[in-house]
């Protein structure tokens, strides 16, 4: 229970600091605790700017089933496309860089997304932080997770959800061989 206190703390955190983007490359597929308590939810993602940040690419996807205000319904349910994504760092700022919402060392993921949801039809867009704290092998996280995410909902049917907690993330360099299209 502690050391979800302190991922959530330093989550928050990360959406109260202020650094500018530049291309990067993250990945993610993994379980985070559900908006609603003791259930899981299912997050993945896949966020390149390795071609420039006006280039972004990828795609994310939610479920979470149990998610508070949206249970009785069916719960969260959607599939998104990256408009924007970009690694937030405080080094190196470049003042043509996007300013991030995130926290230096997340990578931050602007999407719109379409509800899977039958019973919340429609579309919206949201923004996500994510972060690579570690490999699955070290002591950073119990359970062998490899970072921590947070995702809000800004617009849409889903509009208000709000989750944050630890998940795999893996922040990948920008190479020759990372600029390259990606399905979940």
């Amino acid at each position: 229970m502690i050391n979800r206190l302190k991922t959530a703390a330093c989550v928050c955190a990360a959406l109260t600091l202020s650094a500018c983007g530049s291309p990067g490359l993250v990945t993610g597929d993994g379980d985070i605790h559900s908006l609603g308590g003791n259930e899981e939810a299912e997050l993945q993602f896949y966020a390149n700017s390795c071609d420039g940040i006006d280039k972004s690419h990828g795609v994310i996807s939610l479920q979470d089933e149990a998610a508070i205000d949206w249970e009785n319904i069916g719960g969260i349910d959607f599939s998104g496309t990256v408009n924007e994504t970009y690694y937030c760092s405080l080094q190196n700022i470049d003042p043509n860089a996007p300013s991030c919402s995130c926290n230096d060392g997340f990578q931050e993921i602007k999407f719109s997304y379409v509800s899977n949801n039958e019973n919340a039809p429609g579309s919206g867009s949201g923004i996500a932080c994510v972060a690579d704290v570690g490999d699955d092998e070290s002591d950073v996280n119990e359970g062998g997770l490899s970072g921590i995410a947070e995702i809000l909902i800004s617009t849409g049917p889903f509009q208000g959800y709000h989750n944050a907690g630890a998940t795999d993330v893996t922040q990948h360099q920008c190479d020759s061989n990372t600029a390259q299209t990606h399905k979940l």
